[in-house]
């Protein structure tokens, strides 16, 4: 069975980053639960469908990343759990219907959670040192640096 197939379904949709042809991050929600679904990643285990994670105060926005020169980009926030995501690209949410099919098209591709989620410290760090797999993983990714994919940082 697929993980958390009662919330990862078309009408939680709530955004995108990336190009929306181009297998874009997907992003869900529904009352105080949030997640997203990595379709494509230059770490293979980041993969999948994140963890459901329950917070009241979820914030996702728009906000100028520091550590990628103030870009414009996805910044997430779960303060019950002192975490916070910077994505790689701006969040999209003006969707229009024809294309909430084409995003859900996520939610029959990646039915497993992420590996990643069931990784240790060492493990992820083991993940991120390995080469992609192959150099078209790479160009179709168009991957600037490895601290802008989906790493949590504490929350300050």
């Amino acid at each position: 069975m697929a993980y958390r197939s009662d919330f990862y379904i078309a009408k939680n949709i709530t955004g995108y980053t990336g190009p929306i042809i181009s297998n874009p991050t997907v992003y869900f929600r529904c009352g105080n639960e949030s997640g997203h679904i990595t379709q494509l990643h230059e770490v293979e285990a980041n993969e999948g469908r994140e963890e459901v994670i329950k917070d009241d105060k979820y914030v996702i926005e728009n906000r100028a990343d520091p550590v990628q020169s103030g870009k414009v980009v996805c910044y997430e926030s779960w303060p019950s759990r002192a975490m916070e995501h910077w994505s790689r690209s701006k969040l999209e949410t003006d969707i229009k219907e024809h294309h909430r099919e084409l995003l859900a098209q996520a939610v029959q591709k990646c039915t497993e959670l992420k590996r990643w989620c069931k990784l240790t410290d060492n493990e992820k760090k083991a993940e991120f040192n390995k080469k992609p797999k192959s150099a078209e993983r790479m160009s179709v990714t168009k991957l600037i640096k490895i601290h802008e994919g989906f790493v949590v940082r504490a929350a300050k």
